[in-house]
């Protein structure tokens, strides 16, 4: 069959785009054939005009066929070329490096306390303020910040094996743009060789065997369950907390606050009143902190945290690997056999 050849000295004019529909156009906006479209006897003219008249000379006609037989003897070859292309396509695992877990991406919103809005008579509670501030404001919201920094994780780096409601973008759109594109080509060489009398039915170039409704399921629920589940936040900050646990007071995320003098106040006490040194509460956000980036590393490296757990980029590999790509390669040798019997039925 005869289409058009693209060569790099296109510029992305886009004359040709505008004269014929044989022709599309790239994400950057050069030509490129059109998938599935081949130029028919009564296109010939046009073609060829388009060629003679493209300003830098990047169009040209070309006789393109994965078969040299003809008619009957050369549609049964290309049932078996489409299996052959197909099983070839590479569905590969995801590496650790697609789904790292890196700290620096990653920034929580909190409260922060007004460390200058109050006044104490005395360094010690100053301190014990900063401290309960801390507690609040901070301490007894790691779990929070915690199940924050996984939603991000999850939108950032998973969402594209999960969540199906955009396919061009997901692990499998890509999969499926590449049996697109060999069925599209089979299919417009069927075609030409039987002189376009075959009737392919309409989705027969669609390939997106993820839509199969228990494995939409089980990502949702994969999704939702293993990574940012309640459980696995509980789990990273109940051994955050033993851990905290075992460091010195001085080192302790919730101790070793301290004050700052901050001039005089007046305290009025049974005696009288009295001019005394006034203080206020100081590095209570700075603790805040470094409690988050200690979470952030925390979910990046557990066990140097002695939190007896996997760390999420880890889980998440496993889990894609071992689980859902498994699931979604039986899916795909399936939907292979199924256009296969599809083309041969069409062909018959």
């Amino acid at each position: 069959m005869k289409v058009f050849k693209v060569s790099n000295a296109c510029n992305a004019c886009g004359e040709c785009l505008l004269a014929t529909n044989l022709l599309t156009e790239t994400p950057k906006g050069f030509a490129t054939p059109a998938p599935g479209r081949y130029i028919e006897a009564n296109e010939l003219a046009q073609a060829e005009n388009l060629v003679r008249q493209c300003p830098v000379g990047a169009l040209s006609i070309v006789d393109h066929s994965s078969t040299s037989a003809k008619g009957r003897d050369g549609l049964k070859q290309l049932a078996t070329i489409l299996e052959n292309r197909m099983k070839a396509v590479q569905i590969p695992n995801v590496s650790y490096k697609e789904v790292e877990f890196k700290e620096p991406d990653y920034h929580v919103e909190h409260q922060w306390v007004d460390e200058y809005k109050k006044r104490y008579p005395s360094y010690d509670k100053a301190c014990n303020a900063g401290k309960e501030q801390f507690r609040i404001v901070y301490w007894n919201h790691m779990k929070d910040f915690v199940a924050n920094i996984l939603v991000q994780y999850k939108s950032k780096v998973l969402r594209k094996y999960y969540d199906l409601s955009d396919p061009q973008y997901t692990y499998y759109g890509q999969i499926g743009s590449q049996m697109t594109a060999i069925l599209e080509e089979i299919k417009a060489e069927a075609h030409s060789l039987s002189g376009s009398v075959l009737s392919f039915p309409q989705d027969f170039s669609q390939f997106r065997p993820e839509e199969d409704s228990n494995f939409k399921k089980e990502l949702k629920d994969e999704y939702e369950k293993y990574i940012g589940s309640v459980d696995y936040v509980k789990a990273i900050c109940d051994g955050f907390e033993r851990y905290n646990s075992t460091l010195s007071v001085d080192f302790r995320y919730d101790k070793g606050f301290y004050a700052e003098e901050c001039g005089e106040m007046e305290v009025k006490s049974l005696f009288g009143t009295s001019w005394r040194t006034a203080y206020r509460m100081d590095g209570v956000n700075e603790a805040g902190k470094r409690l988050i980036d200690a979470l952030l590393a925390a979910l990046s490296y557990p066990q140097g945290y002695h939190i007896v757990y996997r760390a999420i980029d880890d889980l998440s590999e496993e889990n894609l690997n071992q689980m859902i790509l498994k699931k979604y390669r039986e899916l795909v040798d399936k939907e292979i056999a199924k256009k296969i019997e599809t083309f041969k039925k069409v062909i018959e």
